[in-house]
């Protein structure tokens, strides 16, 4: 079973809007993510490029894919049918708090 530590592996279909900013994935990888909200963010990443998108649940998406809009696909330097890796955004803030909290136990 991942957790929200664990990357998620999802297969690029582009979206037809231009600008970024945000992704459509289906509702069940939505629910593994752990994204609470529509909106919140995800990070998505592809060899060394990295982009935050907000995050929203789609039925017409595949469960294996992600939709990204093209202004994002260029700033990952990814094709259609690329496979990134998708994760839950966690602020800076929430990691030193929980890596305080390891050290205090």
């Amino acid at each position: 079973m991942s957790t929200m530590e664990d990357p998620i592996y999802l297969k690029v279909k582009k979206s037809i809007i231009g600008q970024g900013g945000r992704a459509r994935i289906s509702k069940k990888i939505f629910d593994k993510l752990e994204v609470k909200d529509m909106g919140d963010l995800i990070v998505v990443e592809h060899n060394n490029n990295t982009i935050l998108v907000e995050a929203y649940a789609d039925v017409l998406v595949d469960e294996d894919y992600i939709r990204l809009r093209w202004n994002d696909l260029n700033r990952l330097q990814v094709l259609e049918e690329d496979t990134v890796t998708v994760k839950k955004y966690k602020p800076l803030s929430r990691k030193i708090t929980k890596k305080v909290k390891k050290m205090i136990r």
